[in-house]
């Protein structure tokens, strides 16, 4: 395994692959640019093609991170979620996700990860898919947020913030995350808030999930299957949080 496919947690396509450097290089220049990173990209090539050419680029996030002057952790902690997507979903389809990683323009918090561009409502938050979301944790993760942004707004915007989710899961961690924040208007819902929940929730897509023979498990399960084989739509609403103390 080379150490810049370690570090981005890609170890297993580094073999499978040819470089293809025109990639590489359109990719670099996306890494380098000071112009936010474009959503979506469409890239022409496989996932793993585009997970090879990433490893690549390790050296230029490397030095994109240091330029902002992230502590070493940060930079490994972020990094990884690379290959994490990668496995998840495919780099092909989150390219700019992955861009933003490297070029530190989002940052590994702990158990969230933060956005290091301010918004009108603060520096977004965003929940990676890393199991559980205990209270001491989410605390833990916005006292670091602070300390890599000096800011004490913030915004989410998730499904997880669906009002109800407050309800049917009352007392989970689920909820107690939601109770931080105020939602700034209804969201309506929509096929994209319910493929998030799907592939969160399951790591399948929305039409696996619909499939009633797919059986439910937890509570958190049984509550987003119920409500999309019910006809019914997630929200992804937009809410805001701050922080007190840092």
């Amino acid at each position: 395994m080379s150490e810049h496919a370690a570090l981005l947690d890609l170890h297993p396509v580094e073999r499978d692959e040819p470089v293809s450097w025109q990639l590489v290089d359109r990719l670099r220049a996306l890494i380098c640019s000071a112009e936010q990173v474009p959503h979506p990209i469409d890239v022409g090539a496989s996932s793993v093609a585009v997970a090879r050419a990433l490893i690549e680029l390790v050296p230029d996030a490397l030095d994109r991170h240091r330029e902002a002057g992230v502590p070493a952790e940060v930079t490994r902690e972020t990094l990884a979620d690379v290959g994490r997507k990668h496995r998840l979903y495919g780099a092909a389809t989150v390219v700019p996700w992955a861009l933003e990683l490297m070029r530190a323009d989002v940052l590994s918090a702990g158990r969230l990860q933060v956005s290091m561009h301010q918004s009108e409502h603060g520096h977004h938050l965003h929940i990676p898919e890393l199991g559980p979301l205990l209270p001491a944790d989410v605390d833990a993760s916005l006292a670091r947020a602070f300390q890599l942004t000096g800011s004490m707004r913030y915004v989410c915007t998730s499904w997880l913030l669906d009002p109800r989710l407050l309800s049917t899961l009352a007392g989970s961690n689920i909820a107690a995350f939601a109770e931080r924040f105020e939602v700034l208007a209804g969201a309506e819902e929509s096929l994209l808030a319910s493929d998030e929940a799907a592939r969160f929730v399951f790591r399948r897509p929305l039409a696996e999930v619909l499939d009633p023979a797919l059986p439910t498990e937890t509570r958190l399960e049984q509550v987003v299957a119920s409500t999309l084989r019910s006809g019914r739509n997630w929200t992804m609403p937009t809410a805001v949080l701050k922080v007190r103390t840092p």
